[in-house]
């Protein structure tokens, strides 16, 4: 759980400290900057419960958080390709109904460790991810600095679709009952 809080985390801090400087670099407006960045919250009241249900529904909370790993990292690399306000708010949408229960599902799985194994603790496995955001948002300035902005992308791309995937398989879930 460790690893799976550094890379989501690091994945968004670099992300995050740049996206905006990203769509002004596209010629977006201070308005349509709002936009974008106001849209994804009002996804995330519909793509949370959605994709938690799915997840409980068939418990299948490691596949479908890899699921939701891969398709938003990739969904993410599109934006290096596209320009224009429409296209660049409809993949944030996608990219948010994606990413944002990964975190939800996570800290439940995270949970039911603990519940299992008292000597477990929530804030050693979290604090992990404030690590990872910490380091890439602030190595991502040079790396934005010294090659070019879509390094925000693939370094999303790389932790979630890559790292995150393959470690949502990893995670222990609660066993079946009866």
């Amino acid at each position: 759980a460790r690893l799976y809080y550094f890379g989501f985390y690091a994945g968004l801090g670099g992300l995050f400290s740049f996206f905006n400087i990203f769509l002004q670099e596209r010629g977006m407006s201070g308005t349509q900057i709002g936009l974008i960045s106001a849209l994804p919250p009002i996804v995330a009241l519909i793509s949370n419960p959605f994709w938690g249900a799915v997840a409980d529904r068939w418990r299948a909370h490691q596949r479908v958080l890899a699921l939701l790993a891969i398709t938003s990292g990739v969904a993410s690399l599109t934006f290096i390709w596209i320009s224009g306000f429409w296209a660049l708010l409809a993949i944030s949408c996608i990219v948010t109904f994606f990413r944002t229960p990964i975190m939800a599902i996570v800290d439940a799985m995270v949970m039911s460790i603990i519940a299992r194994n008292p000597d477990v603790n929530y804030g050693p496995q979290r604090v992990f991810g404030s690590f990872g955001w910490i380091l890439f948002s602030l190595s991502a300035g040079y790396v934005v600095t010294y090659f070019s902005i879509n390094m925000i992308f693939i370094f999303h791309f790389v932790m979630l679709a890559g790292m995150c995937g393959l470690l949502s398989l990893k995670l222990p879930v609660e066993p079946r009952t009866a």
